[in-house]
């Protein structure tokens, strides 16, 4: 069952693809643009860099603070339930509302 789920996950994936370079195909059809296989040779590349710089500047401020030459960043708070978040906001507004009056 779990193997024809991702079958058919993947042939949705590739009926996807397929239709986006239909789509693609149509708007280069419509304007006349030929699109020059080297230039999207370059930005892959410089994709490709700028992942890699990504990568070494994270692994550079992992270092700094497993060597202590630099604070953790701020910690998250937890996310409260929207409930909470809704109550607070209604509150608020009652007591906006009360204030102008």
């Amino acid at each position: 069952m779990a193997d024809q789920k991702e079958r058919l996950k993947v042939t949705i994936a590739r009926f996807e693809t397929r239709q986006e370079l239909n789509r693609l195909n149509a708007v280069r059809a419509e304007v006349g643009v030929q699109l020059d296989d080297s230039q999207v040779a370059v930005c892959n590349e410089m994709a490709n860099r700028i992942e890699r710089m990504l990568d070494v500047q994270v692994k550079e401020q992992e270092k700094l603070i497993q060597f202590g030459y630099a604070a953790p960043g701020p910690k998250t708070e937890q996310a409260k339930p929207t409930a909470e978040v809704v109550e607070a906001a209604e509150r608020a507004l009652v007591g906006t509302a009360t204030a102008k009056k």
